[in-house]
């Protein structure tokens, strides 16, 4: 197993985490309460690191199994360490390990939380939890698989530790298309989602039941998994009693 392919796709994935720290700056700053700078530094530190780990272990060649699992596990590790932050930084936690527990919570899209009360906490800083539930209800590792192509890097092995069971063998072909396909399945889901609870909000004095109705059906939507529902519609031999269209 090379350790430098493992560094290089976990720092890769540190670079893409840093974009998503300067978003939340950008958020934060809009509502100037004081925790855009900390989401700077946050996104700064990550890029910094992520960028330099990502540039001097370049590779060439696909990626085995085993440094897939490898991949999968340390850049869920390295992911929630970074991810943690932006609660040090911007003072809403001063323990290490809560921030930890709580960006992990995030990315694995747990739930639990360190915070008595969530509503008080600034803007930037409740965007940065929502933000972090958001990509890991995708899965972090489906993104870098989307660009590795592109870096001539084969991601087949990463998807396999990632996306486990009889669906991943069938993608083999378009494994990066899969990916893709699937970031732009959950990134219109969360579109619509938004666009619904607006037009609910504009409309209603007391939108709360809309809401909650808005919610439900996007939820009966998503329920399914998505490589199940992509599955189903390209390659629908592989997912028994499922008929579906299929290309080849």
């Amino acid at each position: 197993m090379s350790l430098r392919k493992v560094a290089n796709v976990v720092g890769l994935l540190q670079v893409f985490l840093s974009l998503s720290m300067f978003a939340t700056a950008i958020v934060a700053g809009w509502y100037a309460e004081g925790d855009a700078g900390g989401f700077v530094a946050s996104g700064a530190i990550t890029l910094v690191v992520g960028w330099a780990v990502w540039i001097s272990t370049r590779f060439e060649g696909d990626i085995t199994g085993r440094e897939g699992f490898a991949i999968v596990t340390m850049a869920w590790t390295a992911t929630a360490l970074f991810g943690s932050l932006p609660y040090l930084i911007t003072g809403v936690l001063e323990s290490p390990i809560a921030a930890l527990f709580e960006a992990m919570s995030g990315f694995t899209t747990t739930g639990a939380t360190v915070f008595a009360d969530v509503e008080a906490l600034p803007h930037g800083v409740l965007f940065w939890r929502s933000l972090t539930h958001w990509l890991g209800g995708m899965g972090i590792i489906v993104l870098v698989i989307a660009v590795l192509p592109f870096l001539g890097v084969g991601g087949m092995q990463l998807f396999r530790a990632e996306v486990p069971g009889p669906v991943a063998d069938k993608v083999r072909p378009r494994v990066a298309e899969t990916a893709r396909r699937l970031w732009l399945i959950y990134v219109g889901i969360t579109v619509l989602t938004r666009m619904l609870i607006g037009d609910v909000q504009a409309h209603h004095h007391e939108p709360g039941l809309g809401i909650i109705y808005i919610t439900a059906s996007i939820l009966l939507l998503a329920i399914a998994n998505l490589i199940v529902r992509y599955g189903s519609h390209r390659y629908p031999s592989s997912i028994p009693g499922i008929e579906g269209r299929s290309d080849e």
